[in-house]
């Protein structure tokens, strides 16, 4: 894993930067799972009980540019700092949330790469 996917270190930055260090919540890559998948890959959650944010493991493969991960990383605390503020938005994807998530840096070129290579995650076994 290359240090720019590295979400223990980015997090605590992205905190900093974005969200004025208020979020506390964990941060853990998920466990790797060998189903099949269908149409859909989920790569990132918050969860609201656990104020966790989980990142999909295959994001760890080399191949998958730092920039991805950050925005994927990005995009969770989002999630983590709309519910910390109570934000009617908190749990979708609303305008709010959007205009939000559309502010960091690598956005466009993450939605890009996600939109070009929706193939390559869903059949990523590495």
């Amino acid at each position: 894993m290359r240090l720019e996917n590295d979400i223990f270190t980015l997090f605590p930055k992205f905190n900093e930067i974005f969200f004025e260090n208020n979020l506390d919540c964990l941060v853990k890559w998920g466990r790797k799972y060998n189903k099949p998948r269908k149409r859909c890959i989920r790569l990132g959650s918050f969860n609201v009980r656990t104020n966790t944010i989980t990142i999909n493991p295959d994001l760890q493969n080399d191949k998958i540019p730092g920039y991805l991960v950050r925005y994927v990383l990005f995009h969770e605390m989002v999630h983590a700092w709309f519910h910390k503020t109570n934000h009617k938005d908190k749990l979708y994807h609303s305008k709010n949330f959007k205009s939000v998530e559309q502010s960091f840096p690598e956005y466009r070129k993450a939605s890009r790469w996600l939109k070009k290579n929706k193939k390559f995650l869903l059949s990523n076994k590495d």
